[in-house]
């Protein structure tokens, strides 16, 4: 490999893999985490939809009991109106069975009430379970993958770093001090290729002469970005 331009070429790729790798590899574990919380809210979705429809049929079953202790209160006191003292006891008596029997239909309607909730949310708990059901199955995947997938990633990293090494160790002697400064400081940023006479990293017009000097290989910093160019 011949040159400063190819050899900074070359640097540029390797340099942009490894802060890919290194990206990579820092966002595994977040993304691990974030499959995590979601299978957590996929179950806590199935959680409350299994509860709302537990906590019905309480309900349900509360306000049945309550029909039923009230009927039997009626039932009582409508056998206390046939033996009432005096009228005032047996107006008392009536009002108590009139009020109770309202407090009948209450009950019934929200037991109606309930039973058609639970009606409509049973109807709909299969399609969350489905939905938890594969979100599981992603995430078991994930983690399954994940170890295998760090392993590969790092790997790659070392193989990618020795290439770096073995390419930086062509970088000529008059260049090397500022190559080194520069990837010190900007690291993948260093770098910056030119398309005809323009820097893609800032899109800046290069002359004729700088242009010319990148095309041969030669050493050349953008006067804009301070980039070390290559075609």
């Amino acid at each position: 490999m011949a040159g400063p331009g190819p050899i900074l070429k070359e640097a540029h790729r390797l340099r942009q893999h490894l802060q890919e790798l290194d990206a990579r590899i820092t966002q595994a574990p977040r993304q691990l985490a974030l499959q995590k919380a979601k299978l957590q809210s996929a179950e806590d979705n199935l959680k409350a939809a299994q509860d709302e429809i537990k906590q019905l049929k309480v309900k349900i079953n509360d306000r049945e009991l309550s029909v039923k202790t009230t009927f039997q209160q009626i039932a009582k006191w409508e056998k206390q109106r046939e033996t009432a003292g005096n009228s005032k006891e047996y107006e008392a008596l009536l009002h108590e069975v009139s009020a109770a029997q309202d407090r009948v239909k209450a009950f019934e309607d929200e037991i109606f009430e309930a039973m058609t909730d639970v009606e409509d949310k049973a109807g709909k708990l299969p399609g969350v379970e489905a939905i938890t059901k594969q979100i599981r199955l992603e995430v078991a995947t994930f983690e399954k993958e994940y170890d295998s997938r760090i392993e590969k990633f790092t790997a790659d990293r070392s193989k990618t770093a020795e290439e770096l090494k073995g390419v930086e160790t062509q970088v000529p002697e008059d260049v090397l001090p500022v190559y080194s400064k520069m990837v010190k400081a900007r690291g993948a940023g260093a770098f910056g290729k030119i398309e005809g006479r323009t820097c893609m990293a800032c899109n800046t017009e290069l002359t004729p002469q700088n242009a010319s000097e990148i095309n041969r290989g030669l050493f050349v910093t953008c006067k804009s970005c301070g980039r070390m160019l290559y075609a």
